[in-house]
């Protein structure tokens, strides 16, 4: 929205400040933008260690950019809780101060 981002989830009335997604089975967002400029939705996981370092970094699946009244799905798996990352699990929108919803994963 204008405002800023906001979720609703199947099942669940009202606007969420979190989603809850199930491990380990593939997972669809649909993100619509109504800014009058390109968006594009973050999901930011884990962190992952880049192969042959000690070093990590996070994990961030994204979707296209989106025009204005435009959506765009994507599809995520993710196989570990939330709750045993060292950074929080969320949505976000990029340049857009105060997007973010929190992924739980139990």
């Amino acid at each position: 929205t204008e405002e800023g981002l906001h979720a609703e989830q199947v099942g669940i009335p009202g606007e969420l400040t979190s989603i809850t997604l199930q491990r380990s089975n593939p997972s669809t967002i649909l993100f619509f933008n109504k800014t009058p400029e390109e968006r594009r939705l973050n999901l930011e996981l884990e962190q992952v260690q880049i192969e042959g370092t000690d070093a990590f970094e996070q994990r961030v699946l994204c979707t296209s950019l989106v025009e204005q009244d435009g959506s765009q799905s994507i599809t995520v798996t993710i196989g570990l809780p939330s709750a045993t990352s060292e950074v929080p699990f969320r949505l976000v929108v990029p340049g857009v101060d105060g997007t973010e919803i929190e992924i739980v994963v139990p």
